[in-house]
């Protein structure tokens, strides 16, 4: 569980049903959990438990996903859990906040 996800979905989730979507994502994690031990052991077994590559293969995705996520500048504002990418305001320091649409770089 991320705590990045689990505050977006804490902030945008209405309040009077925060309750059985946190309830239904911690069913959904804790029944994935035995696939992904299921997983881990089948990739281990199939690369005589080189656990080196493992973590290697695990970092470089890792770092993958993170490129592509910093990169697209919608991602970047809804982790930031800033206004909506079309509606975004750009703070100028002196000046009154001012619109930019999201076509605008």
């Amino acid at each position: 569980m991320n705590i990045t996800f689990t505050t977006a979905l804490q902030i945008q989730t209405p309040a009077e049903i925060k309750g059985r979507v946190f309830g239904v994502m911690g069913t959904i994690i804790s029944g994935l959990m035995p696939l992904g031990m299921g997983i881990s052991a089948i990739v281990a077994d199939l690369l005589n438990r080189q656990v080196s590559f493992i973590f290697l293969f695990c970092c470089i995705v890792i770092l993958l996903f993170s490129i592509f996520i910093f990169r697209n500048r919608e991602m970047r504002q809804y982790i930031a859990c800033s206004e909506a990418p079309e509606e975004a305001s750009v703070k100028v320091k002196g000046e009154a906040p001012k619109s930019v649409s999201a076509s605008a770089e």
